[in-house]
């Protein structure tokens, strides 16, 4: 939405009284509706690979759930 917002401001600025405000609104929702789409649809993964073999072994969208993880695992293989 924000993304149909913002190019509907930015359209609407070119078109018409090239006012900074228009420009400024319109990057900026444009900006923060990309932001929000790219960070809805992440999806991060764990792969455990051997020397013959990588399997997934885990998905989150929480990138720090998968680092807290990552390194738990590294720990546990490295005997800490």
């Amino acid at each position: 939405m924000l993304l149909i917002i913002g190019g509907l401001i930015l359209l609407v600025t070119i078109t018409g009284d090239n006012d900074i405000r228009g420009y400024f609104w319109g990057l900026a929702l444009l900006g923060l509706g990309a932001w929000l789409y790219r960070k809805a649809h992440s999806v991060y993964r764990l792969f455990l690979m051997t020397s013959s073999n990588e399997v997934q072994a885990y998905e989150s969208r929480d990138f720090g759930e998968i680092t807290e993880l990552r390194d738990a695992v590294e720990a546990a293989m490295m005997g800490r």
